[in-house]
């Protein structure tokens, strides 16, 4: 009987974890072509109106955010300066998703 419930116990585990997805991306300067760093990535969860933890793009222009539930999220980047730029995805289990923001700069 124990080997059966330490069974279910890393068998549900292991499910839970296959359901994870990633979502990796960039953003740059529409009307220059140079990638932005420091640029503000927000995600949100459409199924569960969760919003997650800000992310910045790094060193290499780039933004990572790993083990989110799969579903679908509204990501939003934005830098000083830019407009923001809003676009729907769908995370699936188990892939990784590239999405790519083109930012514009604000008029004066």
């Amino acid at each position: 009987m124990l080997l059966i419930g330490l069974f279910a116990i890393f068998t549900l585990s292991d499910l839970s974890i296959d359901e994870n997805a990633v979502l990796e991306g960039t953003v740059r300067d529409s009307d220059n072509n140079i990638y932005i760093r420091g640029a503000v990535v927000k995600i949100k969860n459409e199924d569960e109106r969760q919003v997650y933890p800000t992310v910045l793009t790094d060193a290499a222009q780039e933004f990572r955010i790993e083990e989110l539930p799969v579903g679908d999220y509204i990501v939003k980047a934005e830098f000083s300066g830019f407009e923001p730029e809003r676009k729907e995805v769908e995370l699936e289990a188990n892939k990784e998703t590239e999405i790519k923001f083109e930012l514009t700069l604000k008029d004066k």
